[in-house]
This record gives structure tokens, C-alpha cells and sequence, in this order.
């Protein structure tokens, strides 16, 4: 399975949101603070078909 790239992780302030998709789900990254630091919460919204944009 994909995974969100770290460098998108670590340039997140906290409580923000990263929305992207990954295999046939949509994911939505929360970056949470904590007494030891951070943590993500990740939902994922599953059923999504993506397709590639074409030229005509």
C-alpha cells in the first residue's frame, strides 16, 4: 500500500489535514499534538475509482 510521503508529515502544523487518495480509498491525515510530541489520526474513505486524466 502507498503511504503519505514524510516530508508531508513533517511540514504539517499541528491539527492540520492532509486529504489524499491512495489505491481505491480517499485518506484523511490529522496531525495531532501530544505530551510525548505529535500522532496522526488517518481515516480512510473506501470505494473510490481513480482514473487518469487524458488529452484529446
Amino acid at each position: 500500500q502507498k503511504r503519505v510521503p514524510k516530508a508531508w508529515k513533517e511540514q504539517l502544523k499541528i491539527e492540520g489535514r492532509i486529504v489524499t487518495p491512495m489505491g481505491s480509498s480517499i485518506w484523511l491525515l490529522i496531525k495531532n499534538s501530544t505530551s510525548k510530541g505529535f500522532v496522526f489520526k488517518e481515516i480512510e474513505y473506501p470505494g473510490f475509482a481513480f482514473v487518469p486524466l487524458i488529452e484529446r
